[in-house]
């Protein structure tokens, strides 16, 4: 296997998140998820899957909502919330290993070549970890999208049992939320 340097790594990474915001985007503004989840609004667990999955990105956290709103009216509370919470999980997952596994790493390349290393040493263990950790989960709860508190949590080197596991209880958490809040407006 070809060792590229880290700076060819660093631009990948980049064009990479560029390259999925540019598609959010376009799915944002085009009505395929419209049609998509109108199209399984008779299945109500695979629908709430696909909204949780849709749930943890900026672009897609307000019609995921919707989704997850109107498939309350129709559908039980287990369902829909479970069903979202392991969507959920599995889309921070994703964004959580892309941070963990390859944004760590360039941000310890950069801490090194602008000789601030000593400085991400001190965030990323002891005290500080555990402050940051606790600060992500904190973020993580609050009803926003789920990118930040996932990078805070990647770069602690959160262990992934231990993530899915809270990602599992909060999306639930929040979902069931939703649901509290969609009903209220029945």
């Amino acid at each position: 296997m070809i060792q590229h340097p880290r700076g060819f790594q660093i631009v990948r990474d980049i064009v990479i998140i560029i390259c999925s915001l540019v598609l959010t985007v376009i799915l944002a503004r085009s009505n395929f998820v419209s049609v998509f989840f109108h199209f399984l609004l008779n299945y109500p667990a695979i629908s709430s899957f696909f909204a949780g999955i849709f749930l943890v990105s900026f672009f897609t956290v307000i019609p995921a909502t919707v989704i997850l709103a109107g498939l309350s009216m129709h559908s039980t509370w287990l369902v829909v919330a479970l069903s979202a919470a392991v969507g959920s999980a599995l889309g921070d997952l994703g964004i959580f290993s892309f941070f963990k596994s390859t944004i760590v790493e360039d941000l310890r390349y950069l801490s090194e070549k602008f000789n601030l290393d000593q400085y991400f040493k001190r965030v990323s263990t002891g005290r500080y970890r555990i402050m940051l950790i606790i600060i992500g989960v904190i973020l993580w709860v609050l009803p926003l999208p789920d990118e930040f508190p996932l990078a805070i949590l990647g770069i602690t080197k959160t262990n992934n049992k231990f993530f899915v596991a809270l990602s599992l209880f909060i999306n639930f958490c929040t979902i069931s939320g939703i649901w509290i809040v969609a009903q209220s407006f029945r």
